[in-house]
């Protein structure tokens, strides 16, 4: 049996190696200029922090498994990808000299010798035999190589040879796993941060999962520096500002390149031996230098203006005492002082003796230059003035003056004259003489107050609210404002005012101050009340609740708002108090077309009417019907005689008013019993009128008695009638008597 195994092994051996499909790589990995994907979106870095090349390498025809690129003189590769055009993308260090590709039930190919720079795409052709229809797919005897590799993020190389050149994985979740054919293999773990680690791993039928840690190989930096909020780079690459508690990993070295930039101080740079620790290395904190100096400018002149400026521009300018940070870094300044007319004089400051210093360095005031004016006027001993400024002396006058252009202004009782302007040149003496003319001089001036309102000035009334006149230069005037309607309360605004020479002047008087108080109007809750507030001072239209100030006065208030009861009432405003006005709104009740009030109190509320009864044409009562109604609900009575059966009638009962007191017309209804004629009956009726005040004096109305056997109308009429009423029953029942 041995043998036979033997023998059968011999002859399967040949087979799968001749089952291997030829791969080989087509000449050399050529620059792509014009691809920028490897300093783009796709940029990585290598475990050194270098910036990677990418090798695009295409295939004539694809392959079935993962494609892998293994490397020497440099780490391995940092990141591979398959893209959907069928190309693999691989990430590798600038470091890396010589290349080749392996790829399972493929031949490696050879290694070949590449020149990289990071940044820069590279593209790489295969030459793939096509697939043949073998026993290549054949799988006894293999099991599965399981590693858990911490950190996750890391690429696992794996082989039969401690070069681990079979192929390479790249992990995310820290899981690897290869179908193997059972042996001993050999695997390698790279970690950007972290240390290689090298490892054997034995294929058999049941291969455990072998779990590898691998050692840092970064630390955590905590820097900090004097002053704070320096930018710091660490081998060129930025990773905050100072201070930084935790730093992102920082790969292990012994002379790792640590700079601290801040404006206006000097970069420091320092070497730090990175430990690798995995742990938080705090570096010593470091002084920044500072490349500036402070500099107190000072001029004996204050109204001078001194300009610091170095050869290109002007870095700041201002009065004595200013101070100004200038930098030191091997720069000169020039520090002047400038005033119009004068020479300027310069002091020299050099960076580097001001550097780290606050320094105070004075320049010299500038010196004037100077011409002379002589004047002589007719008439002589006209006070002159310069620039506004009375030089106390008169013509003929003498005097040094500051080079540039000067206003002059002569002055003499009775006499006027424009001022005029001189141009003094260096070392030369303008000579002038002016003849004064004779009176005062006069200038148009526009005068205004508020609208509604006139100006008086000098005591005199203006019509109109806006005048122009010619007024006398120096002369000083008094203006007031008083409204046009004097029946309102008020208070005259007043303004002194001295004409010049200048053109153009306006002169606004303050309006009159209106004498006022505040009115302020409540509705018990009742909102978007429509007010019109009516007086001799002033009308308003309101909308309540609300507040307004008012002119001082009487007032009548009127307000409304549908659905509710109209209010009317006075109000009485005085000045700097507040007026309170509670407008009790009143909701109104809909009836029938007639409207019914909840709180009525000017109804009419005593009815006494003459009544009359027609039982027939030959029998009939008369009496008298009083009501009392005080908002919509009343009582009744009413007494009836008839003349011929000499029988009476008493009843009562309730009213019910169905209008409100604001109606002319008063409509009631009424229904009530008593004793009628000898038997209990009962009646109804209605009843319009006119009322006013207590008693209503004119109505008319209509009723009906009902009771056993009979029926009953009965009329009825007001009060102020009711005389007429009784002498024309008398009339008809002596009429029927006779």
């Amino acid at each position: 049996m041995k043998r036979f195994l033997i023998a059968l092994q011999a002859l399967l051996i040949p087979l799968m190696m001749s089952a291997q499909i030829n791969m080989s790589v087509n000449g050399r990995a050529e620059l792509d200029p014009d691809d920028t994907d490897a300093r783009a979106y796709y940029a990585l870095k290598d475990a050194n922090d270098l910036d990677c090349a990418i090798i695009k390498v295409s295939l004539n025809n694809p392959v079935t498994n993962t494609l892998v690129l293994q490397t020497k003189g440099g780490a391995a590769t940092v990141k591979s990808e398959k893209q959907t055009n069928g190309e693999w993308w691989f990430w590798v260090s600038p470091v890396v000299t010589n290349i080749m590709f392996s790829c399972e039930g493929y031949t490696p190919t050879d290694y070949v010798g590449v020149n990289l720079k990071g940044k820069n795409v590279y593209r790489l052709r295969l030459t793939v035999d096509a697939a043949v229809a073998t026993v290549t797919t054949f799988t006894l005897g293999q099991s599965v190589m399981k590693l858990n590799v911490f950190p996750p993020e890391a690429t696992v190389l794996y082989g039969k040879t401690k070069d681990c050149d079979m192929g390479s994985r790249v992990l995310t979740d820290g899981l690897f796993e290869a179908f193997l054919d059972k042996g001993t293999y050999y695997y390698r773990i790279e970690s950007r941060f972290y240390e290689t680690l090298t490892g054997k791993y034995e294929v058999t039928n049941d291969s455990p999962e072998v779990s590898v840690s691998l050692k840092p190989a970064f630390s955590y930096l905590s820097l900090d520096t004097n002053p704070q909020g320096a930018e710091v780079y660490v081998n060129g690459r930025f990773i905050g500002t100072t201070p930084i508690e935790k730093s992102d990993k920082i790969r292990r070295g012994q002379d790792v390149r640590i700079e601290f930039r801040k404006e206006d101080y000097y970069i420091e740079p320092v070497k730090v031996n990175v430990l690798g620790d995995g742990n938080v290395q705090k570096v010593d904190k470091v002084n920044l230098r500072p490349q500036f100096g402070w500099v107190t400018c000072v001029c004996d002149d204050p109204e001078a203006e001194l300009v610091v400026s170095d050869a290109t521009k002007e870095v700041a300018r201002g009065k004595s005492g200013m101070r100004v940070k200038l930098n030191s870094g091997g720069t000169t300044y020039k520090l002047e002082s400038v005033k119009p007319a004068h020479h300027p004089q310069a002091q020299g400051i050099k960076g580097s003796t001001i550097e780290g210093k606050d320094v105070e360095i004075k320049v010299d005031p500038p010196v004037g230059i100077y011409g002379g004016l002589q004047i002589t006027s007719t008439p002589s001993r006209a006070k002159v003035f310069i620039d506004g400024v009375d030089t106390k002396k008169t013509t003929a006058f003498v005097k040094e003056l500051l080079i540039g252009t000067h206003t002059v202004e002569l002055k003499l009782d009775g006499y006027h004259l424009d001022p005029f302007v001189v141009e003094i040149k260096e070392g030369q003496t303008e000579s002038l003489s002016k003849a004064m003319i004779k009176g005062p001089r006069y200038v148009t001036v526009q005068i205004s107050t508020a609208s509604e309102s006139h100006i008086i000035m000098d005591g005199v009334a203006l019509s109109g609210n806006f005048h122009s006149k010619d007024l006398e230069v120096g002369k000083t005037y008094f203006f007031e404002s008083e409204p046009d309607d004097k029946s309102i309360a008020f208070r005259r605004s007043s303004v002194y005012y001295t004409p010049t020479i200048d053109d153009n002047q306006k002169v606004s008087v303050p309006g009159p101050h209106i004498i006022a108080g505040t009115l302020t109007l409540s509705t018990n809750g009742v909102s978007g009340v429509s007010v019109n507030v009516r007086g001799k001072n002033a009308s308003r239209r309101l909308t309540a609740p609300t507040s307004t100030t008012m002119p001082v006065g009487s007032y009548y208030i009127n307000a409304t708002k549908p659905g509710y009861k109209d209010i009317n009432t006075d109000v009485n405003i005085r000045e700097g108090k507040t007026s309170n006005v509670n407008l009790n709104m009143r909701r109104e009740i809909r009836l029938v077309d007639w409207y019914m009030d909840d709180e009525e109190d000017d109804f009419a509320r005593h009815f006494l009417d003459t009544s009359f009864g027609i039982q027939d044409w030959e029998d009939f009562s008369l009496g008298f019907h009083y009501a009392y109604c005080k908002k919509h609900l009343g009582f009744y009575g009413q007494y009836l005689y008839t003349f011929y059966t000499e029988e009476s009638s008493l009843t009562a009962g309730p009213v019910l008013r169905l209008t409100d007191d604001f109606k002319k017309v008063d409509w009631q209804v009424y229904a009530g019993g008593g004793w009628m004629y000898n038997t209990w009956g009962g009646e109804f009726g209605t009843r319009i009128g006119w009322h006013s005040n207590e008693f209503s004096w004119w109505d008319f109305g209509v009723g009906y008695q009902l009771y056993e056997g009979g029926m009953t109308p009965v009329f009825h009429i007001g009060l102020g009638i009711t005389i007429y009423g009784v002498l024309l029953s008398l009339a008809l029942v002596g009429g029927l008597a006779g």
